[in-house]
């Protein structure tokens, strides 16, 4: 007699095994027991539990086996990319030479708690050709530059968010067109990654992107340079040369006691200028007795836009120039006036008796 286990195809597992094993072995303890009763002997021999025991055992080297080796296999992790050098000139490297020749010596490490990679914090003057006409008040821009080692982990959180993404060869951006607006772009290839915000809006966003070369342009055509703007200047005869001659007969100019830093810094001249209440420009319009204002050349016109932060209905639009007529709580208005060609910017011009006579004056000088 063979008492050999042979194996099993299917291996199981009792279910409950323990508890069901122990069951069984006081079973047939049990029965042992009974049959040793029944033939006479009330006290159970040794050899009855022995064999009772063996019994159980057995049964229970049948039942509870090795369970069956899992058939499931791992799906093995991606390969990581390779390691991708990330100081300051691997950045500039990555870099075209546009935005290399931008952001100078300017970068600096920045430190980011979210950040799985070292960072630099470069700044852009205003007058660069790459931000010029594109930034809020001439502002210059700040960027935040790295290598990043995911470019694709970051581009499928881009498509998380509601704002919209540009695609173009191995190039990727965002753009959020909030109350500053900012950019982002990483390159697929080699992963230079570069957000910066304050721009006007998102098709300046957009140019910025496009001429720094992080953005093919959609035509794949190199970025049309910004148009030539203004220059600065502090000569009074620079600024009356390019106002209206209706304007220019009228008024007086004098240098202004002061000037703000910023145009100071830049070379820009302010002149104050004043208009007598009995000429024709202002008689009927006025609130107050004298009328005066500013004056200079900006050159930077589109970073200084009454559009980029007016009410639309405080706008009165001309071809090349734009004013911005703003009622006062007592109920008169004052002008503030840009020419994007000529750079001519007039502001502090107040006391018209409402909005109407505002843009009567406007009409009158020839703005």
């Amino acid at each position: 007699m063979n008492n050999s286990v042979q194996p099993r195809q299917n291996k199981k597992i009792l279910i409950g095994g323990g508890a069901a094993v122990a069951v069984l072995l006081l079973a047939i303890i049990a029965l042992a027991v009974t049959n040793g009763s029944r033939s006479g002997d009330s006290t159970p021999s040794a050899l009855s539990v022995q064999s009772a025991t063996a019994a159980a055992t057995a049964t229970m080297t049948a039942t509870v086996e090795e369970p069956a080796p899992s058939t499931r296999t791992r799906t093995p992790l991606p390969p990581k990319p390779p390691a991708r050098p990330n100081d300051l000139n691997a950045v500039l490297a990555a870099m075209s030479g546009e935005l290399r020749q931008a952001v100078g010596g300017s970068c600096k490490p920045f430190w980011s708690p979210d950040a799985e990679e070292p960072k630099f914090q470069c700044t852009i003057a205003p007058t660069d050709p790459l931000v010029v006409g594109v930034t809020r008040e001439g502002r210059e821009v700040t960027a935040y530059v790295s290598i990043d080692p995911y470019p694709a982990r970051t581009v499928r959180t881009w498509r998380l968010d509601d704002d919209p993404i540009i695609e173009r060869g191995s190039s990727t951006a965002q753009i959020d067109a909030g109350k500053f607006t900012s950019a982002a772009a990483v390159n697929a290839d080699s992963g230079l990654s570069v957000k910066a915000r304050t721009f006007t809006s998102k098709e300046t966003a957009q140019t910025f992107l496009e001429r720094a070369q992080l953005l093919p342009t959609a035509d794949g055509a190199k970025p049309a340079p910004p148009a030539a703007l203004p220059k600065a200047t502090k000569d009074l005869n620079a600024v009356l040369a390019v106002m209206p001659a209706p304007l220019r007969q009228a008024v007086s100019c004098t240098q202004a006691e002061s000037i703000s830093k910023r145009r100071e810094s830049e070379g820009i001249g302010e002149f104050t200028c004043k208009i007598r209440s009995e000429d024709m420009l202002v008689t009927g319009l006025m609130a107050l007795s004298y009328v005066s204002f500013v004056v200079y050349i900006e050159p930077n016109p589109p970073g200084y836009d009454p559009r980029n932060s007016s009410n639309p209905g405080e706008l009165v639009e001309r071809p090349n120039a734009v004013a911005k007529v703003h009622l006062i709580s007592d109920g008169t208005a004052d002008i503030r006036y840009l020419n994007s060609t000529t750079g001519l910017y007039i502001y502090a011009l107040s006391g018209f008796a409402n909005r109407d006579a505002a843009v009567t004056f406007l009409n009158r000088a020839g703005l």
